[in-house]
């Protein structure tokens, strides 16, 4: 491939490996799996994907979301230092939840946008003070401080609140501490499948 992160591509019969030109960094690996029988839990795969990061040198990771089809448990993590999440450097591991085999990397999100940065140094508003601007008919169950994407293709500092809403729906709140202001609003799902946002 030859565009932002130009890769090359090697191929098996039974796996596909994208390998970046420039530092010979691993971007995906795809196996094509069958899975016969379940035999593993959710939580299982989650271990297991964190186990494989770690022994690729990705170690600052922290599991997000999960989902589960056709027997593969697909887990997104996020780089995660000094108590923030970065949902921006993202990497998605699958399992096959048969025999635990790791089926699926992909680390081109953390690999684009991974680096080093800085909060602002004009935040107005602690954790305690903005979670005061999230919508009064919310309660929120948690909170903690984030980097997620925006529509143009920029990266924001905010804090993430967990909320129940009056029907027991859970959502994520997105407050931008500098402004005040809520930038972005998450519905969670909670399927058989396992957790997503929408």
């Amino acid at each position: 491939t030859n565009n932002n992160m130009s890769t090359y591509t090697f191929y098996n019969k039974d796996c596909t490996v994208s390998v970046t030109q420039k530092g010979a960094i691993v971007v995906s690996v795809l196996k094509s799996q069958y899975v016969s029988e379940i035999k593993l839990s959710s939580e299982e795969a989650v271990k297991k994907a964190t186990e494989y990061l770690k022994q690729h040198g990705y170690s600052n990771v922290k599991e997000s979301y999960y989902s589960t089809t056709d027997g593969i448990c697909t887990v997104n993590f996020s780089y995660y230092d000094n108590g923030i999440t970065y949902y921006t450097d993202l990497i998605k591991v699958s399992v096959a939840l048969d025999t635990g085999e790791i089926t699926g990397f992909d680390a081109t999100g953390y690999i684009m946008n991974h680096k080093t940065r800085t909060i602002p140094a004009n935040v107005k508003y602690t954790p305690i003070q903005a979670k005061k601007l999230v919508n009064q008919n919310l309660s929120v169950i948690s909170y903690k401080k984030a980097v997620i994407p925006t529509e143009w293709e920029t990266e924001i500092f905010v804090y993430e609140y967990r909320c129940v809403d009056q029907q027991k729906q859970e959502v994520l709140i997105y407050i931008d501490p500098v402004t005040g202001e809520e930038v972005d609003i998450l519905i969670l799902l909670y399927t058989d499948g396992g957790v997503l946002t929408k």
